[in-house]
């Protein structure tokens, strides 16, 4: 899962968005004013998984009297040592990768990339990978829905004008014994991405930090929030949809309804690039909250590089397989807004 969750306290704000040559070489994976995101977890199976290995292997009577059963034992958890270095392997190769796309000429960044797409598509097409997540790789974003279906890694780099390109890998399982990869190409622009679905060799491109699973009558509805640094001027996130069919992917669905009613099939926002939007989902209450953006000044109406939080939030319901819009709801989330326990709805006004 992509920082697991984000800092209570910006709920959802991405990576700084370096448009020069600095430090940190271009390749950003940042929240604004300077705050870290916490880092993925371990390369391993899940936890429970774990334990069960545990468990399988101190109660099994290995440590039989003499040489015979040491040289057993190295044979039984030889699989287990391979395996180990086999992942090792695999990490250093991404963060070598990593290390171009942060240091390297524009060239040499997509190629690294490219390869880095390639590594992962053949990794993960193994179903025995599945579950594998990597550690100590800085820049990686893992993100997994809670029932396990769903697995992706997302990246972006900055190229030498300034402008984003992003990269995103999707596993998921068809059947228990297949595992099907996707690569998100970031070819096409934002432009009414509003009102059509669209498959992922021709993707908006975008930094998704957050999965979630919804069911209704026997269908998982998967909603991914994500990111995208446009430019100089404006940030924008988005609310959208992983479709499944088999082994396909097809991004969008006309389960969301605009402020006025219409049907869409992803939100999009955009404010100006020296704000943060706040805008992920709260467990508790089971809702995704955001900022409410408007511009400074009325007379600024359209133009988003003006648009900015102004201190109250939407909400997305999910109900019957749709998503409802509510508008000026009351965030409880003490993080989100910094109110005092006492605090009331009233407060939220200027």
């Amino acid at each position: 899962m992509l920082a697991n969750q984000f800092h209570e306290d910006f709920l959802g704000v991405p990576p700084i968005k370096n448009r020069g040559q600095s430090a940190s070489g271009g390749y950003v994976f940042f929240a604004k004013k300077q705050k870290r995101m916490p880092l993925p977890s371990l390369t391993r199976p899940s936890e429970q998984a774990l334990a069960q290995t545990s468990n399988q292997r101190t109660s099994c009577p290995f440590f039989w009297e003499g040489a015979r059963g040491w040289a057993f034992l190295f044979l039984f958890f030889l699989p287990f040592l391979t395996s180990a270095q086999i992942d090792t392997t695999f990490r250093n190769s991404v963060l070598t990768a990593f290390n171009v796309m942060r240091a390297g000429e524009d060239s040499e960044k997509m190629v690294a990339a490219a390869k880095l797409e390639a590594m992962f598509s053949e990794y993960y097409s193994d179903p025995i990978h599945f579950e594998l997540e990597l550690d100590s790789v800085p820049f990686l974003g893992q993100l997994s829905s809670w029932d396990g279906v769903i697995r992706m890694l997302c990246w972006n780099l900055v190229l030498q004008n300034g402008s984003y390109q992003y990269h995103c890998i999707m596993r998921h399982k068809p059947t228990k014994e297949t595992v099907a990869v996707t690569i998100f190409q970031d070819n096409t622009d934002w432009e009414r991405m509003e009102r059509k679905p669209i498959r992922p060799n021709d993707w908006y491109g975008a930094l998704y930090y957050k999965i979630l699973a919804n069911r209704y009558r026997g269908k998982t509805y998967y909603t991914i929030l994500g990111w995208d640094g446009k430019d100089n001027i404006t940030n924008r996130k988005v609310v959208d949809v992983i479709n499944i069919q088999g082994k396909s992917v097809i991004l969008g669905s006309s389960m969301f309804k605009s402020e006025k009613g219409l049907p869409l099939h992803r939100l999009i926002y955009e404010y100006a690039n020296d704000v943060s939007m706040a805008l992920n989902y709260d467990e508790k209450e089971k809702l995704i909250i955001m900022d409410h953006l408007s511009p400074e000044d009325s007379r600024f109406e359209g133009q988003f590089q003006f648009y900015a939080p102004d201190f109250s939030y939407d909400a997305l319901k999910f109900e019957k397989g749709e998503w409802i819009f509510e508008r000026d709801v009351f965030a409880k989330n003490r993080g989100l807004n910094n109110l005092p326990d006492n605090a009331r709805p009233g407060d939220f006004k200027d």
